[in-house]
């Protein structure tokens, strides 16, 4: 009996030791597998934080390009509105210069005799000035 007991007594232990041999190579493997699994998040985060600098980056261009596109369009919108002013007052001047012929005209047609009178009187100084 006493041989039975020494022999279950090493079979428990030896069934002790291999069980918390087990739970070691499980946790070992279980720490392996939390180091992978950390890994590859960590590869994964560092890929994404890099696909988000290059589309910040993008925008970024994206923004500077649109900005310059305005200030482009403010230039020529400028520039427009100069050469119409510019146009808009050669206008006024030639409005001016010609109200200023149409006035020396009526001014002149005003002191001048009627059109009508002036062939007769030109007729009568012509029939008056021949010989008889």
């Amino acid at each position: 009996a006493e041989f039975n007991m020494d022999t279950m007594e090493q079979i428990r232990s030896a069934m002790e030791a291999e069980r918390k041999a087990q739970e070691q190579m499980l946790l070992i493997e279980q720490k392996k597998m939390a180091e992978k699994m950390q890994a590859e998040r960590q590869e994964l985060e560092n890929r994404l934080m890099a696909e988000k600098r290059e589309l910040e980056e993008k925008l970024e261009r994206k923004r500077q390009k649109k900005a310059e596109a305005a200030a482009n369009k403010g230039d020529m919108e400028r520039q427009i509105a100069e050469t119409l002013k510019m146009f808009q007052m050669q206008l006024q001047m030639q409005h001016e210069q010609l109200q200023s012929v149409r006035n020396s005209q009526a001014a002149q047609q005003a002191s001048a005799p009627p059109l009508s009178a002036a062939p007769a009187a030109g007729s009568a100084l012509a029939l008056a000035q021949r010989p008889p």
